[in-house]
């Protein structure tokens, strides 16, 4: 007889998703044993640089873990009216450990009060989405350059992230459409996946151009 599984997109997703914990809690497991073995070891022990090498990966890899289970998640939105630039300037000060954006950094316009969230949005979302655009941005081309607030003339918002142009990025561009050639490292890639998740999960779209001579640009329509 035959035997049949149920491998539906759904069950697929939940299967990835069950795996990526599975992944999580070994590499909780291998962490624990080589900081066991750093300290029984000793400081002047010349193997201790390589239980530390191994600390190290295992956290790269957790990370990575996290962000495909953030990229797996299929969460309700629920609609929060605070302020997206609000939302900037926290973020910021998390992934950067720094106060503020600097004023060479975060560009508004001069219509900043008329910022408004759109119908439908999640600054929870929009959270994820910033902190993934960083992280973008900063694994791809190793700095981001602007972030910056438009008001475009239907009266949504589009937020920009401009960073160095890099070879680890490659677009193939039309008139109607943009297409991802090439995506450096998995973890700048993974995070542009999360980004564009995010921005639909918030009702809004994302767009990836080159801005001559130098320079990409994120956008995030809201």
């Amino acid at each position: 007889m035959e035997l049949f599984c149920d491998i539906s997109e759904d069950h697929a997703h939940n299967l990835l998703s069950e795996v990526a914990h599975k992944i999580k809690n070994g590499l909780g497991g291998i962490n624990g044993f080589a900081a066991l073995l750093e300290r029984d070891l000793g400081p002047n022990d010349p193997r201790v640089s390589l239980a530390r090498r191994i600390q190290s990966g295992v956290l790269r890899l957790n990370d990575l873990i996290v962000d495909l289970m953030v990229f797996l998640m299929e969460p309700e939105s629920t609609p929060i009216s605070e302020n997206p630039v609000v939302c900037v300037r926290q973020v910021w000060t998390e992934f950067w450990g720094e106060k503020d954006p600097p004023d060479k950094v975060l560009f508004l316009p001069k219509e900043a009060s008329a910022i408004r969230p759109p119908a439908g949005y999640d600054s929870g979302l929009f959270r994820i989405l910033l902190l993934h655009a960083f992280r973008f941005a900063v694994s791809c081309a190793g700095r981001i350059d602007s972030i910056r607030f438009r008001l475009e003339t239907d009266g949504k918002t589009a937020f920009d992230v401009a960073f160095p142009r890099t070879e680890n990025l490659q677009i193939d561009t039309n008139a109607k459409s943009t297409r991802l050639r090439t995506c450096e490292p998995i973890e700048a890639k993974l995070s542009l996946y999360i980004v564009i998740k995010m921005a639909k999960l918030n009702g809004g779209k994302t767009s990836i151009r080159l801005q001559e001579p130098d320079q990409h640009v994120l956008t995030v329509y809201l």
